[in-house]
């Protein structure tokens, strides 16, 4: 089968026939594509198990508290590496009803006082960041019912600086 396309594609670039040949390249690239996944770059020793990460989601539904304390251990022991598990803390928080300290987890992601290594400053990816850390510390103001206090913090911060 393979052959048979390779045969096809050496013809097509012998009469010109570009507009065959490209998608005959796809084909025979998916045909003789690798089967095997390896991630190279990635040595054992800087992958960590992940394992109070994911006893706290499961510990989530029954023990809040609990899962707060397995989060903020995780945290100190380096397990937690994306914006997404860091993120975790603030969302727990804000289910428990603790929302000043929801908020003030939400301040120090925005501003880098936490192990999760941000990516530089302006890029794409910073935005971003910054946009889920907004949507958190917009819900726990909407929760809390309390927008105008908060917005006039911001607004106090803001003007100071």
């Amino acid at each position: 089968m393979k052959l048979f396309f390779a045969a096809i594609l050496v013809i097509t670039l012998i009469f010109d026939w570009y507009w065959l040949a490209l998608p005959l390249i796809g084909l025979l690239g998916y045909l003789f594509r690798s089967k095997s996944i390896s991630i190279k770059g990635v040595s054992s020793d800087t992958f960590q198990p992940q394992d109070k990460l994911k006893k706290a989601v499961k510990l989530k539904k029954t023990n809040m508290d609990g899962a707060i304390s397995l989060l903020r251990e995780a945290y100190a022991d380096g397990e937690a590496l994306s914006m997404q598990e860091f993120l975790r803390l603030p969302k727990y928080l804000r289910l428990n009803k603790q929302f000043d300290e929801a908020y003030k987890e939400c301040e120090k992601l925005a501003h880098g006082y936490t192990g999760y290594e941000s990516y530089p400053i302006g890029t794409w990816q910073w935005f971003y960041d910054q946009i889920d850390i907004l949507k958190i510390q917009s819900q726990i103001c909407l929760d809390e019912k309390n927008i105008w206090m908060r917005f006039t913090v911001i607004q106090i911060a803001w003007n100071t600086t």
